[in-house]
This record gives C-alpha cells, structure tokens and sequence, in this order.
C-alpha cells in the first residue's frame, strides 16, 4: 500500500510530466527559444513549469504578476506585461486562482500582439497539471476530427441526461466547427488542460440541467451545492428563457450574470470535451469541465472562430453530469463516456 509520502511524490512525478508535456508537445520549443512565464498566485506551479521549460532548451522570462493585486494597477501590469514579451516566440501563463478578468484577457491580447505561440492556464493546480494537462496533443487532434466528422453529417446535435437535460441544438454547415488540442500557432493561444470540438449552434431548444460546473468570470457555484440543487435553464430560440435553482447563491450568480450584458442569454457555442484523460472528478472546474459531455458557453461566441453573428465581452459556462449526446442518429457520448469508436487505438485505458 503507497504511504502518504509516497503518494505526494508520485503526484510531485505527475505534475512534472504534465510541466513536460506543456513544453516539449504542445509549445514544441526548440533549444534558443525565448519563453513568457507570468505567474499569478502559482509559487508551486511556476517553478515546476520553468523547469520543464528549461529541459526542453528554452530561455525562461519569468514575470511575477503577483503585486499587481489591485485593480486600478491593470494597466501597470499589462505595460510590463507587452514589454516583458518582446524577443519571445512562445508564451505561458498560470494562475493559481483569483486573476482579474481584464487582466487575463488583456494578456491574451499581448501575447496575440507579440505573435507568441501562448498557452493560458488560469485556476491551475498540481492536481491538474498531473492529470488532463498530460494529455498528448497529437492524440486530441486525432479525437477531434473523428467528431468533427460526425458532426459534418448531421443537422441537430441532441443532448440528455437523467437529470432532466433533455435539448436539440442546430448545426449550419457553412459556420466552421473548431477543435482544440494543446498546440497553438504563433498569434494563437489555447487553454491547457484542452480538448475540446466546439461550434455556434443557430438554435437551442430544450433544458439544460447543470450539475456538475456553473462558472463565470465572477465566481463558480460550489460543486457540491450544485450537485445538490441544479441549475435548470430553459433554453428557447437560442437563448434563456427561463431558469431555477433551489440554491440562493447560485441563482444570485447567475441572476447577476444575466443583467451584466445585453446578449448574456445567447447559447455562445457548445462544445465537446475531448480530453481522454479526464477520466473522473477532481471537484475542480477546470478539469471536470473535460468529463465528456456538451459544455454550454452563454454570451461570448468566440465570433472570430465559430462565424457567430454577434459578440459579448460576458460569458458563463455550465457542465452537467452523465449526458449523452447524438449527432443526427450517431452516438458520440453515451452517459457520461465518449464512443468507443472515436477513442479506438488512441485511448491507452481502452
């Protein structure tokens, strides 16, 4: 039986992996290159990713972004931020939780500014970074385009639950479908962990019940209350018609949400988790939102990728446990598991 020491070191080994897939596959680096690491309440997690960064060959510019706590200092912060990238091919952010939204985008931007290869990673955790960061870009892409394919077929995608989800959302196939695996090109970013196959649906009708992830850019619901009183959102035409939840605080958060934004209530895009190593829970949202399943992303549509007609700078996201999903008359997840056929050969559990 592993003792407790033994299990800290094997979660230490697997962090470290996770530090080293991040720099060797999904940045590629190559020896010489110059690397952006900021670092926002992430002491454990930076020094294992500058570490691996440095194995793959790499030049590492370290930016603490930890004093810059107040909001009135944003703009102090992304001046050093764009001058700290300069000279650099690739880029990686962590956080370990609480980074300002502006902030976070504003990076995004400075990076895509700077032409970096960047992988965002906020409210990470060792837990995570040994787990789904793991994951082989390569094999995701693999996965992706077998949904991909099977979404190109098919006119609705349908989603249900023993919760109670029970809708259809409709596809256009002159909008792109978009994958992501991990691998961004220079002036492209991605978030690590990844996996993911996501569109804009031009419909969604139906419930959607949320019970395992309800989380906006001001706050998550507790994984355990909302297990215990769910989100139940009634989708027409495209957006929130309606919703309830037994749980005041999650419904004041998503109440607060719904009036932050004119088009806060438009279905965004839907996407498929991909990730086959998100295999069960870690009461992480960053991870669990993996678990195979339709993920909902409310207001932001990503309109420069998926073709959406409008945008929104708000957005919320909601996961629900046990889902399955259907392309057309094509199964792609059946409670809560991807279709063997869209792992065969690639999943190294199957």
């Amino acid at each position: 039986m592993q003792t407790p020491e033994g299990s800290l070191a094997h979660a230490a080994e697997q962090a470290e992996r996770g530090a080293d897939t991040l720099a060797a596959s999904c940045l590629q680096l190559r020896p010489g290159e110059t690397v952006w690491l900021g670092s926002w309440s992430a002491d454990t997690i930076a020094p294992m990713v500058a570490r691996a960064l440095q194995r793959a060959g790499a030049v590492v510019k370290l930016c603490a972004l930890d004093r810059f706590r107040d909001a009135t200092d944003e703009r102090a912060a992304l001046n050093e931020v764009s001058a700290t990238l300069r000279g650099c091919s690739a880029s990686v952010l962590i956080a370990g939780g609480g980074l300002q939204s502006g902030l976070s985008i504003g990076i995004i931007k400075a990076a895509g500014v700077a032409r970096t290869r960047h992988i965002h990673m906020p409210r990470m955790d060792t837990r995570v970074l040994g787990s789904s960061v793991r994951a082989d870009p390569d094999v995701l892409r693999q996965i992706n385009a077998r949904i991909e394919e099977r979404l190109r077929r098919a006119t609705t995608v349908r989603v249900t639950s023993g919760a109670g989800t029970e809708m259809r959302l409709g596809l256009d196939p002159r909008l792109p479908i978009v994958a992501d695996c991990g691998r961004p090109e220079p002036a492209q970013w991605d978030n690590l962990p990844t996996g993911f196959v996501y569109f804009h649906p031009v419909s969604a009708e139906g419930t959607y019940i949320a019970d395992r992830v309800a989380l906006t850019g001001a706050g998550e619901a507790d994984a355990a209350h909302l297990r215990r009183s769910p989100l139940r959102v009634v989708l027409v035409r495209g957006a929130v018609q309606s919703f309830e939840c037994a749980d005041d605080s999650i419904r004041a958060l998503f109440e607060t949400y719904l009036g932050s934004h004119s088009e806060a209530r438009r279905v965004g895009f839907a996407s498929i988790p991909t990730n086959y190593l998100a295999r069960t829970e870690l009461q992480h949202s960053t991870h669990d939102s993996l678990l195979p399943g339709i993920k909902l992303h409310l207001g932001y549509p990503d309109r420069a990728r998926t073709g959406a007609t409008y945008d929104a700078a708000v957005q919320f996201r909601l996961t629900g446990r046990r889902q399955s999903v259907r392309a057309g008359d094509t199964a792609i997840v059946t409670t809560g598991r991807l279709e063997r056929a869209l792992v065969e050969g690639l999943d190294p559990f199957r």
